[in-house]
């Protein structure tokens, strides 16, 4: 009943929105966009009657046999270089659907809740009174403490991690790393890679670098800190600590396993999970090979990420494993029904096509829109922008009015 009287609740806020934006065009979204959100708001509502008719007459899925209750307090770790942009998207789109609140920096020329530290409220766009946030996916550092003081003590972590390797190199060429390393000396007579192996390898000889965004910046954003990069025992104790606490570490190599999973951790449901890979790409494009030296120098210089990656992917591993014998059938569906989310979206449609996927042991029955595409696609800066414009809007809305 609760979960009837919210999707209703949802879709009076979103038509409220809509007429709100027709007098005030300066904060007017997109009209295609609000009504999609009233769409799937009705699609909710809709597929929460056909969970209960199912539930009724004993023909539930398998996934909703063991699900009880879809999650809407989610804070998501968004790890540097980890795929997480792509997640982000998700997370956003997750709350626009179900009227969610967002945790989402105040200012207004960064989508960075913080760069080196932990949440702050004095940090955070605010939200009406007596409500409370729901969504945490941008770029900010872990803390317990400070994570719990913003958010719904109900609230479900879930992170990131990537290969270190891969993880490094998507870094270094982002934030230009050879350039930064072009000014020493050592370096002049050293081409592309051999410099960046170089440097790995003899971190030491490379005087005023700044490293912030390569060294161990998985670890760093789950939390650890500099000065305990290399003491194994504290961070042993970190990665215990981050395992109690979170429940799901995705692996980017392992990313359509991984959602599946939260699929079903967080009783979603396939919609929700669906993505089209969104790529960031800055800095030089010159390819960074994973070469052996490479490797063998981070697993010095980058320890941390190794061991912290290695132990969540084993955890990943375990986990899918309890999971029984249709979960991997669960995911070879999730890949077919996202190849034909692709094709659809990579044609040239018209605003009212439509991409039917049908019920299956997996999901409900559901549709694919023009719109759902320019979402997906839809990069991280333009989807910030597009959420700070919907909380100022409902803030507005449900802000009392000044008597004058």
């Amino acid at each position: 009943m609760a979960l009837l009287v919210l999707c209703l609740s949802c879709s009076l806020i979103f038509m409220l929105w809509a007429t709100h934006s027709r007098s005030r065009p300066e904060l007017a979204i997109s009209s295609d966009v609000l009504r999609h959100q009233m769409n799937e708001s009705r699609r909710t509502f809709r597929n929460s009657i056909s969970a209960l008719n199912s539930s009724v007459n004993g023909k539930r899925s398998a996934h909703a046999s063991i699900c009880s209750e879809r999650e809407t307090n989610v804070a998501f770790l968004k790890v540097h270089n980890a795929g997480s942009t792509t997640s982000l998207n998700i997370f956003y789109r997750f709350a626009m659907v179900h009227g969610l609140n967002v945790v989402l920096p105040r200012t207004l020329n960064s989508h960075y809740l913080s760069f080196d530290k932990s949440l702050a409220l004095p940090n955070i766009y605010p939200i009406p009174k007596n409500e409370t946030y729901n969504i945490l996916a941008n770029h900010v550092v872990y803390n317990k403490l400070a994570f719990s003081s913003v958010r719904d003590k109900n609230t479900v972590n879930v992170a990131i991690a990537r290969e270190p390797t891969a993880q490094f190199v998507s870094a270094a060429i982002y934030h230009d790393l050879h350039r930064k390393l072009k000014n020493n000396d050592d370096s002049q007579k050293l081409g592309f890679q051999e410099m960046i192996e170089d440097f790995v390898t003899n971190p030491g000889k490379y005087k005023n670098v700044n490293v912030f965004w390569v060294h161990n910046r998985m670890s760093a954003d789950f939390g650890l800190r500099e000065k305990d990069f290399y003491n194994t025992r504290y961070i042993d104790g970190v990665i215990r600590n981050i395992s109690r606490e979170f429940t799901l570490v995705m692996i980017t190599e392992l990313y359509e396993e991984s959602l599946v999973l939260l699929k079903r951790r967080l009783c979603w449901d396939m919609k929700d999970i669906l993505f089209i890979e969104v790529k960031v790409h800055r800095g030089d494009r010159r390819d960074l090979t994973q070469t052996q030296a490479l490797s063998e120098g981070l697993k010095k210089w980058n320890s941390a990420d190794y061991k912290l990656y290695h132990f969540f992917k084993e955890e990943l591993l375990n986990k899918i494993e309890n999971e029984g014998n249709h979960f991997q059938g669960e995911v070879a569906y999730f890949k077919k029904v996202r190849q034909k989310l692709i094709n659809f979206c990579r044609q040239n449609n018209d605003k009212n096509d439509t991409l039917v996927i049908p019920v299956s042991r997996w999901n409900t029955e559901f549709a694919i829109t023009p719109v759902d595409c320019e979402l997906m696609t839809m990069s991280e800066i333009p989807m910030w922008r597009m959420m700070k414009k919907r909380a100022a809007q409902r803030l507005e809305l449900l802000m009392p009015k000044k008597v004058s």
